[in-house]
């Protein structure tokens, strides 16, 4: 294994780059350059410390420090709530952070003419597994993380939870559900949407249907044409609804009026008004923004602007032509983006700068990359 170290620095954060010579690898808060190598897959973010690597026959996960901690033959996975979940040929498992088997489900009580179709990442301590018909033909996977919106084959596919002991807290006959977030899953069971605790026991029958994202206290309900917010106990928050709308994080969410995106609090109340063209979620307290400017010799004669607000809509970090931030905003104070770089005529050379920057603005760290 070759790795290019270039000083560790004793922060334990950890941000994702990509070298101009194919490299990849990560930084810490203050730019230092961790490890670089060359990697067939690498996944961005960090987990329980821990992150996927793949190169050429060899993968498995890296410490903070780009070295290997263990090899597992897998396409990809990841850790979450300390444990990873391992779906590979129908044998369905769980590891640890030394990648030794915690939870085998070869033992788990399986209803008859049933079988384990894909195990799922925990989150508050409980895990989702789904079940499917013996029979089944189709070869449809999902990754570890990613729950379908719908159950695309109601009767054949089940759900249930389990806890880190490999036993079941919700029993396999849920035609839907959702992971858990703050102590809350959405699932559905004979057409009606309910919201369980992680005791499995059932605290809201909501009275809607298309319920999704639960998360801070909130759920979204996709009605027709229009969005809005239900608490845990299923009653609206305002009576308010929207053109779109996306989950609260940080006591803001966006939601669509007209075309133009702003923020609500948690009562429903507009404290950012709509005026975005796109925008993101908060973290670290701010949300990156973007503006559309009409301007003539700009694609479709318009072009983007784009910077950092606070909770109270003040500009935090300038707008700036050729702009796009990460969508998942500062995290531990750092915010990853691209610069698109132009000629003096705005044709785009076809190049772009990678950076991260701190709350001030300051750039800690850049590459310029070819699209």
């Amino acid at each position: 294994m070759s790795l290019n170290f270039k000083g560790i620095s004793q922060e334990t954060y950890r941000w994702h780059i990509v070298k101009a010579n194919g490299y990849q690898g990560f930084i810490d808060s203050i730019g230092n350059e961790i490890y670089t190598d060359r990697f067939d897959i690498l996944l961005d973010h960090y987990n329980n410390g821990l992150v996927f690597f793949k190169r050429g026959n060899e993968s498995g996960f890296l410490d903070e420090n780009g070295q290997v901690v263990f090899n597992i033959n897998i396409h990809l996975s990841e850790f979450s709530n300390g444990l990873c979940c391992i779906n590979k040929d129908k044998d369905f498992y769980y590891i640890n952070s030394k990648g030794e088997v915690s939870i085998d489900l070869q033992n788990l009580e399986i209803p008859k003419g049933k079988e384990l179709s894909q195990c799922f990442n925990f989150h508050n301590d409980l895990a989702a597994i789904r079940i499917q018909n013996i029979d089944h033909k189709d070869s449809v996977f999902t990754p570890n993380d990613v729950i379908y919106d719908y159950n695309i084959y109601p009767g054949d596919w089940l759900y249930g939870f389990i806890n880190k002991d490999g036993k079941w807290v919700v029993k396999p006959n849920l035609d839907d559900v959702t992971m858990f977030k703050d102590g809350i899953a959405i699932i559905q069971k004979d057409g009606k949407f309910h919201f369980i605790d992680t005791l499995g026991k059932i605290t809201t029958t909501v009275k809607y249907d298309n319920v999704i994202n639960f998360s801070a206290g909130f759920a979204l309900v996709h009605n027709d044409s229009t969005w809005f917010y239900i608490n845990r106990f299923g009653k609206k928050i305002c009576d308010l609804e929207f053109e779109n709308a996306e989950p609260f994080s940080e006591g803001r969410a966006a939601i669509e009026i007209n075309g133009n995106w702003g923020f609500i609090d948690t009562s429903g109340k507009i404290v950012i008004e709509p005026q975005y063209f796109l925008v993101n979620s908060f973290s670290d307290g701010l949300a990156s923004v973007s503006l559309a400017i009409p301007e003539k010799g700009h694609f479709l004669n318009t072009y983007f602007i784009e910077g950092y607000i606070d909770k109270s809509g003040i500009t935090k970090l300038p707008f700036e032509k050729n702009i796009d931030y990460d969508y998942r905003g500062f995290k531990n104070g750092i915010s990853k983006g691209r610069r698109f770089i132009h000629t003096e005529d705005k044709k785009y050379t076809g190049y772009y700068e990678l950076f991260y920057i701190n709350k001030k603005g300051v750039k800690i760290w850049s590459e310029i990359l070819k699209q």
